[in-house]
């Protein structure tokens, strides 16, 4: 099922058995919803919005066909959830232009040793918002 319904974006419903989740470059705003009934999602994009606050930390790692997240361009907030690093499948993730702070957690920069191969956030050095000790853990900062 895809989404991309501006009446679905506004009340931010999202069925449970949605694979396709694109609500990129619409606008939205406020805080986003817990995804613990999404267990089928592949493809995430809520880029290009306002969102703000914290990320839920669902278990995104009980998500075995998620290959895509894109939470970049909004105001997200707090740290980045370390159960992405439980999405074996992941291939790109990106969190850049958002408030995050603390540092990338360990797990996720593991996911290069399987599929990852799109890692970005806003850790552009000098003063990066947030860090990473492991070497070549991302694959582009902002």
């Amino acid at each position: 099922m895809l989404i991309r319904d501006e009446k679905v974006c506004t009340n931010y419903f999202l069925p449970a058995f949605s694979e396709v989740v694109a609500l990129n470059d619409l606008n939205l705003g406020g805080t986003f919803p817990s995804l613990t009934k999404t267990t089928v999602l592949q493809f995430f994009d809520v880029s290009n919005n306002k969102f703000s606050g914290p990320i839920d930390n669902t278990n995104w790692g009980n998500k075995p066909n998620l290959v895509y997240v894109d939470f970049s361009s909004n105001k997200f907030s707090g740290t980045i959830p370390s159960s992405f690093g439980n999405a074996n499948s992941l291939i790109l993730a990106n969190f850049d232009t958002n408030n995050f702070t603390g540092s990338m957690p360990q797990q996720i920069c593991d996911l290069k040793q399987w599929n990852l191969k799109n890692l970005t956030s806003d850790c552009d050095l000098p003063n990066p918002e947030v860090t990473c000790s492991f070497q070549d853990c991302y694959t582009e900062c902002f």
